[in-house]
């Protein structure tokens, strides 16, 4: 074992691992410092920057002992922390927030048309929109797709539309017919069938 103790700071290192302890309750000696623990001997470095080799760690059992105990309690709340996360994951209102989040990645991922592929982020919905509630101020246009730039006439942004406001549609479409058979089954269920759920039969998309 290769063990650090720095009082001032209230470190204790144990293999490489370092933890705040504190070391005001264990009963260090006045003029301690530090101690260097090689394994089988170690060093101890007090205030009037003295080493002072030592053959065992008895004097320190205390320290090692609250170190164990930290690390333990670390350790615990971590688990906790994470069964918790697990928890949180595979609720109802975890799966939804996942499901939410496939909508939209589906939503925004773009469609196709005429060989193009039409950027359908919330930005470019907004935009596609504009522009069709004016399309009989212009005869054609230049508009640039997720593949580059091309001439498009009010027919064709009439096209895009349509076909933007059909996906997106059909993305809400999707999540609630999957909302409905999330709250239609049963938490054991929930959880084996989660993550089919949210990813699969989203058309084709």
């Amino acid at each position: 074992m290769r063990l650090t103790i720095v009082k001032a700071d209230n470190v204790v290192i144990m293999n490489g691992q370092a933890l705040r302890i504190d070391l005001s309750s264990l009963s260090l000696p006045e003029d301690f410092r530090a101690l260097q623990w090689f394994g089988t001997s170690g060093v101890i470095e007090d205030t009037a920057c003295r080493n002072i080799k030592i053959e065992n760690l008895d004097s320190f059992q205390a320290v090692i002992d609250a170190y164990n105990a930290e690390k333990e309690r670390l350790a615990n709340a971590m688990a906790q922390e994470e069964a918790k996360k697990i928890n949180e994951y595979y609720s109802i209102a975890g799966i939804k927030k996942r499901l939410a989040a496939k909508r939209w990645q589906v939503e925004t991922q773009g469609i196709k048309w005429n060989g193009h592929v039409v950027d359908t982020s919330r930005e470019s919905q907004a935009k596609i929109s504009n522009v069709y509630l004016t399309r009989d101020r212009f005869a054609s246009l230049t508009w640039k797709f997720k593949d580059g730039f091309s001439t498009i006439t009010a027919d064709d942004i009439s096209q895009i539309y349509a076909i933007m406001i059909n996906h997106v549609q059909t993305c809400f479409a999707i999540e609630q017919q999957k909302i409905e058979m999330i709250d239609s089954l049963s938490e054991e269920e929930l959880r084996a069938n989660a993550d089919e759920i949210i990813n699969s039969r989203w058309g084709n998309n």
